[in-house]
């Protein structure tokens, strides 16, 4: 189109100069006519940016007024102007968020043309005709105009501000989503007249050099046709492919945190975070660490040598790791042209075939969780100072995740705890055969405590020798002729360990004769041996085995250490009636002490509700007992009441913690919270009595309530007495959000629900409580 459009001028040029040379006469064409071009694309150009940058303007005044003035702004504010402490109030909500150097004054005014507030007492409390401007922002469209200040506008201002931006945005107040008015929203244009001059410059110039480089590429394109053409080509199809790619970025790391946040097995969650990270930043393999006690753990890798990282440990403060670095020093990092770099261990660069590394921390609040590590095992120079930023989000919305699962896993894990004790308590109490109780108790010992073996020793009295009676997880029957004397705990660990209540014993390396002897063909790296001890009389030892370092923590003991207690007493024959007696007072203490954990752990999970299990529990208790429940019942009153909200371990803390109001979406997610708790307990025989609360207690009389939208007496009875609690201890509790309500208050409130929300039998029973409290 331009070579045609320089046929013409062209043929004046060669008729008023015919002694110019032809690519000189081009020449002077092409520059007069691409002058034009620049000069007509420059001046769009600034327009365009101009109406950019006001539009921008005005949907940043429009989102700081929304977000200041909505919630402080009452339907009955719109009726009148504003006066006395309403004015003052909202007065100083302006003074003190929204008026600055940009944002110079604010009106407010109705439906109807009455400016119910502004700064200016001219002007307060009068009525004008409704501009059209104005009229767009009461039918709930934002609009602008730039104008002079008015003549009757304060003079001082006048002076100062010269040239306005007014902003005209639609006014929802509290609780409504219908427009009752609108603000009016004066900036400052004097204040937009730099960014407007530097865009000027930059458009101008900006033009100016692409006008005389067209000019230029046009004249050497005549005499470099096909190379520079080429060259163009390819370096517009660069920019093209990194706009796409800086775009499929952003819609990855969206895709990504959505699904990461809604998966809670540890194992699955970890292994996703390797290969999206890959997919990602576009390399080709990923690396996980988590902090384990003092150390650094591999959990889970993408890519060459996944199977060689996973289980990998160094110390959390080794100077030369990598992953430990940035784990340590909170902050993100990459290395390029790694195999020579020094500050990373070149065996695991050579090891793991890497070229470069770009690494974030895995951090959740103050707690340091671990180290993602991207790895690109071709390009030496991979990665760039942009990186640290996108890697730095990904990691973050990984730590989220990650956290949520390892809470999930551990409340998981007890729970699993909790029925592997109770299964062993039945075999013991319903009189199997002393084989089905070792039995059972390995089997649980490798399943809960995993590890790859386990054995029961028990001590002959005569040979003072530990003789063995039961174990799994052995590659050959040699175990059964292993036999270990007494004397050899004075060799290599304390010799009173096994003679001593609650001792145990653990060696970081398997050796000794006795082992090379008998389990030398086991490849065992580790050993732990716990004593079997009923009425302080040694009966054995239970010993784990497993080939590679144990990782051992305060759970993992405690829970080894209680199957040796029930091991001991399935021993103890002679006694097991009142052993089993003392054994299932502790085990149920033990139970109520993991529920009051869990239900202190969900306090403290949300600052907002702390106090409240206590406080609803108690007050359960005494409503349950005025109406006739027995105390068996009411221990599973106590119970269901501790854990009424453990479902929400399920729900993430971007819409659990969230400060503003939950979306529909987030509504959705936070009102299966019950069906969490539900699944979560359903198969705990022991908390399966205690369910109906956690399970009902948002269902309402009426029907309209969830999870199943139950109707009436359809409700169970402990889940109505609950509900009814639960809403008075709200109601009556400080929240950010909102003040307390005083007791008179809130039981006007929940009387109103009688037979709406609440049993009414229930509320009659509960009020008769407070007037004799």
């Amino acid at each position: 189109m331009i070579l045609g459009g320089l046929q013409f001028p062209f043929f004046m040029l060669r008729n008023l100069f015919p002694r110019l040379s032809l690519i000189t006469q081009f020449s002077i064409v092409a520059f007069l006519v691409l002058l034009l071009v620049a000069i007509g694309l420059a001046a769009g150009l600034e327009d365009q940016l101009r109406r950019d940058a006001l539009w921008a303007i005005a949907e940043n005044a429009a989102n700081q007024v929304n977000n200041s003035l909505n919630p402080s702004i009452h339907l009955s504010d719109l009726a009148v102007p504003l006066s006395g402490k309403r004015y003052d109030s909202i007065n100083e909500l302006i003074h003190k968020t929204l008026l600055s150097s940009n944002i110079v004054r604010i009106k407010v005014w109705n439906q109807e043309g009455l400016i119910i507030y502004s700064d200016d007492p001219t002007v307060m409390g009068q009525t004008f005709e409704i501009s059209n401007e104005l009229q767009d922002a009461l039918n709930g469209r934002m609009s602008t105009d730039i104008s002079e200040l008015e003549k009757e506008e304060n003079i001082t201002e006048r002076d100062q501000f010269t040239r306005l931006f007014e902003v005209y945005v639609p006014l929802q107040p509290d609780g409504l989503t219908e427009v009752k008015g609108a603000y009016e929203v004066y900036y400052d244009l004097n204040q937009l007249e730099p960014r407007l001059a530097r865009i000027r410059r930059a458009v101008w110039g900006g033009v100016g050099i692409g006008f005389l480089f067209l000019y230029f590429s046009l004249f050497f394109l005549l005499l470099h046709p096909s190379r520079e053409l080429i060259r163009r080509n390819q370096e517009n199809k660069r920019l093209l492919v990194a706009e796409r790619d800086q775009r499929q970025l952003s819609e990855t790391l969206e895709r990504v945190s959505l699904a990461l946040s809604g998966i809670l097995d540890l194992r699955k969650l970890l292994d996703l975070i390797c290969l999206e990270s890959t997919r990602v930043f576009g390399t080709q393999a990923a690396y996980l660490w988590l902090v384990e006690g003092e150390d650094l753990v591999g959990f889970a890798a993408s890519g060459r040598g996944a199977d060689q990282f996973i289980g990998m440990r160094y110390p959390l403060n080794d100077p030369v790791l990598l992953g430990a670095r940035i784990a340590r020093d909170r902050i993100p990092m990459f290395i390029n042209d790694a195999p020579h770099s020094t500050s990373v261990d070149q065996k695991l660069i050579e090891f793991f075939g890497i070229r470069s590394i770009l690494g974030t921390p895995l951090t959740k609040g103050d707690h340091i969780l671990g180290s993602l590590m991207v790895i690109d095992t071709i390009h030496p120079y991979r990665f760039h100072s942009q990186d640290l930023e996108r890697v730095s989000v990904f990691g973050s919305h990984a730590a989220v995740a990650i956290d949520n699962a390892q809470l999930y896993a551990q409340a998981k894990l007890h729970l699993e705890h909790e029925r592997a004790l109770r299964e062993i308590d039945q075999a013991i109490t319903s009189g199997d055969s002393l084989e089905t109780i070792f039995e059972l108790i390995i089997q649980k010992v490798l399943d809960q405590v995993r590890v790859d073996a386990a054995a029961i020793f028990l001590l002959d009295q005569e040979t003072g020798r530990f003789v063995y009676k039961k174990g799994m997880g052995f590659q050959s029957r040699d175990i059964e002729k292993y036999q270990v004397n007494m004397d050899r705990f004075s060799d290599g660990y304390d010799s009173e360990a096994s003679k001593t209540p609650g001792s145990e014993v653990v060696l970081s390396s398997v050796s000794g004769p006795e082992f090379s002897d008998v389990l030398g063909s086991e490849d065992f790296n580790a050993y732990f041996t716990t004593p079997l001890i009923s009425k302080n009389k040694l009966l054995g030892v239970l010993e784990v085995f497993h080939r590679s370092p144990l990782a051992i923590h305060s759970d993992w003991l405690n829970f080894l250490e209680t199957l040796a207690g029930q091991t001991a007493i399935a021993i103890d024959n002679e006694n097991l009636f009142s052993s089993l007696q003392q054994s299932n007072v502790e085990l149920s203490q033990a139970y109520e002490a993991a529920i009051e954990g869990w239900s202190a752990a969900l306090d403290l999970r949300d600052r907002e509700t702390e106090g409240h299990t206590r406080r609803v529990t108690e007050m359960t208790l005494r409503l349950a007992g005025r109406l006739g429940f027995s105390q068996d019942e009411l221990v599973h009153i106590r119970r269901g009441s501790l854990l009424h909200d453990i479902g929400k371990m399920g729900v993430p803390d971007r819409i659990l913690l969230k400060e503003n109001v939950l979306t529909e979406e987030e509504w959705i997610y936070m009102r299966k919270h019950p069906t969490i708790a539900y699944e979560l307990l359903k198969n705990n025989e022991y908390l399966t009595p205690a369910l109906d609360i956690a399970h009902y207690h948002h269902e309402r009389w009426d029907g309209s309530g969830y999870p199943d939208g139950l109707k009436g007496e359809k409700i169970p009875l402990a889940a109505r007495i609950f509900a009814v609690v639960d809403v008075y201890d709200a109601l009556t509790s400080d929240r950010p959000y909102r003040p307390r309500w005083s007791v008179d208050k809130a039981v006007d409130h929940i009387h109103s629900l009688s037979g709406v929300h609440f049993d009414p039998q229930i509320v009659d029973a509960f009020l008769q409580m407070l007037i004799h409290k």
